[in-house]
């Protein structure tokens, strides 16, 4: 018996779709910073380099100072935007200008090990947690300046009314009749209670404000 070998023509063109749908680097495994490749042993971070390190000496170094420029370029536009998406692509925007200025983040997998060139979701990471450092800078910074506005009108006002106080004459002999009745009671053999010399005070204040 003679087998039959023509294949379907619609199961043909579903199998055909099938292999039109599959594309291997949609499957490919995730690369994570353990199977990245470390650069050289003897590498010495670039000027234009973000060294993702503690310390000072990192602090200092010349591409993360252009890094938290480039930050600093980012952080009002970042906090102004509110879609998700539109945050994802300045963090992405970032990247690119890092890499523009022919730098990119490294790391050091532990203490004493070689650098390595972080992923891009660690760099992410990164950048995203800078831009909110710098809000938080951003926010610290105006609380600041408010409060020495603040301070500095509450000391041109205490001023003002000192001198308008100290101007009229009215106002004086009153402030300095409580003073010697306050000098008289502290003198006096019987104790003052609190609650007597608060009474004194009111009435004062009272007083003075007629």
């Amino acid at each position: 018996k003679i087998q039959d070998t023509t294949e379907d023509p619609q199961t043909k063109n579903n199998n055909t779709d099938i292999m039109c749908c599959y594309n291997p680097s949609h499957y490919a495994p995730v690369e994570t910073d353990e199977e990245r490749v470390p650069l050289s042993s003897s590498y010495v971070p670039s000027s234009t380099d973000v060294v993702c390190a503690r310390g000072r000496q990192y602090w200092n170094h010349t591409g993360n100072k252009l890094y938290r420029g480039i930050i600093a370029d980012y952080t009002a536009r970042y906090c102004e935007t509110k879609n998700k998406m539109e945050k994802s692509l300045i963090v992405m925007e970032i990247i690119n200008k890092v890499h523009e200025f022919n730098g990119r983040f490294i790391k050091k997998e532990r203490k004493g090990g070689p650098w390595v060139e972080a992923d891009e979701v660690f760099a992410k990471e990164k950048i995203t947690q800078s831009l909110r450092d710098g809000l938080s800078t951003k926010y610290r910074s105006a609380t600041k300046a408010k409060r020495q506005r603040r301070a500095n009108h509450d000391k041109h006002l205490d001023a003002d009314i000192e001198r308008i106080i100290h101007t009229n004459g009215s106002i004086v002999q009153k402030i300095s009749d409580f003073n010697q009745r306050v000098k008289a009671l502290n003198c006096s053999q019987s104790p003052t209670s609190d609650e007597d010399m608060m009474k004194l005070f009111a009435r004062a204040n009272a007083d003075i404000l007629e």
